[in-house]
């Protein structure tokens, strides 16, 4: 049987076609990490003594608790292996696996270490339970992207010379998460959970952040973090619209109406807004998400300065009778940031191309929540006027970070 292929005797390494770039050994460093922490992290309940944890989670985290916690691991590892099958055989799809997955732990780190922070009582109520459930869940949905890339890695940027080598570090690493976890715990930092918990955030973070995305990155990074955290933090202010307007003396369907005129001027804007930009700002989205940011935050500072704050009694404009006045502002104020809305999601595609417009999305969309999580959450400890003070200035912060730091470049084809 003849073939086109020439054989090598045993043990000879084919001709290398390319020259290895050093940057190799960093990315296999990273990758190395970050599976190690996705181990680690899938350990660390099981890694302190469980009396310990009952003693500090409360009786929610039982016997069965913890055994759920551990098993998400296999049980989700099953499920979310179809994902990494898709996800490998997609162009650049080792990028996409490892950065989603950097991802995922980080954030299930940060989730899970929340309540820690918030006293016995929170840590141990319903809810702090189910964001530790939510923190393992991530970190396992991350177990397949990792150990099911190895080969994949080291087959990409290692020349046959290396390639074995390469195969084992990565994949020693996740076992090497374990051996950590059982030190980690109770000898170097001696049953403090909180410390522990910490640890799993730092080491998270450190391959989150430092996978290197196609350029242009910091562009992209600049604008869907402040634009994120803005729009995570309006959604949550929107359901703070009761606590802001009530103490000014604002009736109850008075602040129902103006809720919906916020709203609906979102909604409208955001269609009516798309269509302006494709026939007037093509391929000039900066420009038009900086326009608007000016009118969402003029719009938002008369409106602060129509009430009660922390800083004036009276109000320098006070429109707290004045009906349709406030109607009108949150109106011009709806109507601006649903037309940005649609721009951010574009020029967020237009940064990170040729990665996924999925992913660029995704991440706005994972940043955007969790700001308003954290702002809902905070309506429990902040004055409603305070935070509607901070978000009014956090808006032109994000107009200038936009406006200075974000350089718009337009990689997708036309047509």
């Amino acid at each position: 049987m003849s073939s086109d292929v020439p054989l090598l005797p045993v043990g000879t390494n084919p001709p290398s076609a390319y020259s290895a770039p050093p940057v190799r050994w960093y990315i296999l460093c990273v990758a190395s990490l970050l599976s190690l922490n996705q181990s680690a992290t899938w350990f660390t309940f099981s890694s302190v003594n469980p009396n310990t944890i009952h003693d500090f989670f409360g009786a929610r985290l039982n016997e069965d608790a913890l055994g759920l916690l551990l098993n998400w691991g296999p049980i989700l590892g099953v499920f979310s292996a179809p994902l990494q099958f898709w996800l490998s055989s997609r162009k650049n799809g080792l990028h996409l696996s490892i950065v989603l997955a950097a991802w995922l732990v980080f954030a299930g780190n940060v989730i899970r270490t929340i309540p820690l922070f918030l006293g016995a009582t929170f840590r141990q109520n319903a809810f702090a339970f189910y964001l530790y459930q939510t923190g393992q869940i991530l970190n396992a949905i991350a177990g397949p992207l990792v150990m099911g890339t190895v080969t994949q890695l080291s087959v990409l940027w290692f020349p046959e010379s290396e390639r074995v080598l390469a195969t084992s570090v990565f994949q020693t690493s996740n076992g090497m998460g374990t051996a950590v976890g059982f030190l980690a715990g109770p000898v170097w930092f001696k049953g403090s959970i909180t410390s522990l918990f910490v640890f799993g955030v730092v080491l998270g973070a450190i391959p989150a952040f430092c996978v290197t995305p196609p350029p242009p990155r910091a562009p992209y990074f600049i604008l869907v973090v402040s634009t994120g955290i803005l729009t995570g933090v309006y959604y949550g202010w929107q359901g703070l619209l009761q606590e802001i307007l009530s103490p000014a003396g604002v009736s109850e369907d008075s602040v129902g109406w103006i809720g919906f005129s916020n709203s609906l001027a979102a909604n409208l804007s955001c269609i009516l807004a798309g269509r302006m930009v494709d026939l007037f700002f093509a391929r000039r989205l900066k420009t038009a998400i900086v326009v608007g940011y000016a009118i969402f935050g003029m719009s938002l500072c008369v409106f602060t300065f129509s009430l009660p704050c922390f800083l004036w009694d009276d109000p320098p404009f006070d429109m707290t009778n004045n009906m349709p006045g406030l109607v009108g502002l949150l109106f011009i104020s709806g109507m601006s940031q649903g037309a940005i809305s649609p721009l951010i999601y574009e020029l967020a595609a237009e940064l990170l191309y040729p990665v996924s417009e999925g992913l660029s999305g995704g991440i706005l969309v994972l940043i955007l929540n969790g700001a308003c999580f954290l702002t809902i959450f905070l309506k429990d400890y902040l004055d409603a006027n305070v935070m509607n003070f901070a978000m009014t200035c956090f808006i032109f912060v994000v107009t200038l970070v936009v406006l200075l730091f974000v350089k718009e470049t337009y990689r997708r084809p036309l047509g």
